[in-house]
């Protein structure tokens, strides 16, 4: 998981998502075979799960991000955060970290074939 600036925030405005992934080890041997080793600290970028937290309120399929300005909007974003990650980061980390919760997406589409 890391916060992700934008590289258009500046001095006096702040934009940040929140990037979570999960890279479990034997995905990233596969990844280490394919493409090399990867970097000793493992990024967002090698997650076979990725996604992104976004303020509540921002319609599905928009990339928003929060904004901060003042004080009051660190401290509402803030808030944000943690809310996004207690209702949807944390709960589908815990999910996947299971391996049969990992595999049900494939075995469902190998079942369909």
């Amino acid at each position: 998981m890391n916060v992700q600036s934008s590289s258009w925030s500046t001095s006096n405005s702040l934009r940040c998502v929140i990037n979570l992934a999960l890279a479990p080890a034997p995905w990233l041997e596969w990844m280490r075979r394919l493409h090399g080793s990867p970097p000793k600290p493992v990024n967002e970028s090698l997650g076979l799960y990725r996604d992104r937290l976004h303020p509540a309120g921002t319609p599905i399929g928009v990339d928003g991000w929060w904004e901060i300005i003042s004080d009051r909007d660190a401290l509402v974003a803030a808030s944000d955060m943690v809310q996004q990650l207690g209702t949807r980061g944390w709960p589908t980390l815990t999910r996947l970290l299971d391996r049969q919760a990992l595999l049900e997406p494939c075995e469902r589409a190998t079942s369909d074939t």
